[in-house]
């Protein structure tokens, strides 16, 4: 794991590859101020296959907890040598030296197929049952940072506070849950979250999203399709309906019931 997530944060060419993360890196420039070049560990945790296979296999639990991913991912960074700088809040990696001016031209010279500004269909689960699921609208530019977006929607500083879910949906599909846990529960680095601790946030779980998932979701949760591919540069976006959704919900109660 140490080498592989040493090699994408300091090759300078991972950032014009086609690669899922490398979309995040590209966008992260973007961001402005203390922000700028940081990724999201949820990112990094969540977008690189090779990576995600790995933690699983460290720890079967990442499958069912997007915590714990975020955990290991956070203790390999800690033990690459000047490659990483974490932040303080120990939520955002970004790579300690600056790209190369020609790998940054390169990429301003490249040319999107996207247009200016972005509009796409997502639905908003409420972790209240009593609060109907319902259709919004995201605005993205395409030269921001789509995460950064979502948080605001969900009330959340910046993405680095932002959980993402595995896909859900058929395997080739861009559709996560995106979540913003409670405060506390975010990570230290130094211990594992575990059942006692998860049960004093049990009232701000999100049953319909934890449920159409199958991992445990915690406040609002925001189900879109969106995100970078091994396809294109560019980002790959469609909008979730309400239509799309409850279709998606009945073949998942129905591939559980089929199961027995």
């Amino acid at each position: 794991m140490l080498r592989w997530l040493g090699v994408a944060l300091s090759y300078a060419q991972f950032l014009s590859s086609l690669h899922p993360l490398s979309g995040h890196f590209r966008a992260a420039l973007g961001r402005e101020g203390h922000l700028r070049g940081s990724v999201p560990v949820s990112a990094i945790a969540v977008y690189d296959t090779k990576l995600n296979n790995l933690c699983k296999f460290l720890n079967p639990e990442v499958e069912s907890n997007p915590f714990l991913v975020m955990l290991l991912v956070l203790r390999a960074a800690a033990k690459i040598p000047g490659s990483v700088s974490i932040s303080e809040d120990r939520r955002s990696i970004q790579r300690l030296n600056s790209y190369p001016p020609e790998i940054i031209q390169s990429l301003t010279e490249q040319q999107s197929s996207l247009p200016e500004n972005i509009l796409i269909e997502v639905i908003r689960i409420p972790y209240s049952a009593e609060k109907p699921v319902e259709t919004l609208t995201l605005h993205i530019s395409a030269n921001g940072y789509y995460l950064d977006v979502i948080a605001a929607e969900l009330g959340a500083p910046d993405a680095s506070e932002v959980l993402v879910s595995r896909t859900v949906g058929k395997a080739s599909s861009e559709t996560r849950l995106y979540f913003w846990p409670p405060e506390s529960y975010l990570l230290d680095l130094s211990k594992e979250p575990c059942a006692r601790d998860a049960c004093q946030f049990e009232r701000s779980l999100n049953s319909r999203a934890s449920y159409f998932s199958g991992q445990v979701i915690y406040g609002d949760a925001i189900l879109a399709s969106i995100g970078y591919s091994r396809r294109s540069l560019d980002l790959f976006y469609e909008d979730v309906s309400l239509r799309s959704y409850h279709r998606s919900l009945s073949y998942f109660i129905c591939s559980i019931l089929c199961s027995f």
